[in-house]
């Protein structure tokens, strides 16, 4: 199983580096898709979890709130081409 999985793992990067790194925009599509499921996955497990534990929840949702305004900035201001 370690071989198959390596042997695959491995060929899926070269796969990847190959066709990916040929287009923006197939390259756009998957750096959103990794994206979208890196915040669902924040939001339906991580954020949820934390925040039912009722203990420093003022200084989580602060915490929370500076962690993604210097993101929210960051992608106001980039360009949008």
């Amino acid at each position: 199983m370690i071989v198959i999985f390596s042997t695959s793992t491995s060929l899926g990067v070269g796969l990847g580096w190959i066709f990916v790194s040929s287009s923006p925009l197939i390259s756009g599509v998957f750096l959103s898709i990794a994206a979208g499921t890196f915040i669902y996955i924040a939001a339906s497990e991580i954020v949820v979890e934390e925040f039912a534990i009722q203990k420093y929840k003022w200084g989580k949702y602060l915490a929370f709130m500076l962690g993604a305004a210097p993101i929210s900035v960051y992608f106001y201001y980039t360009d949008r081409d």
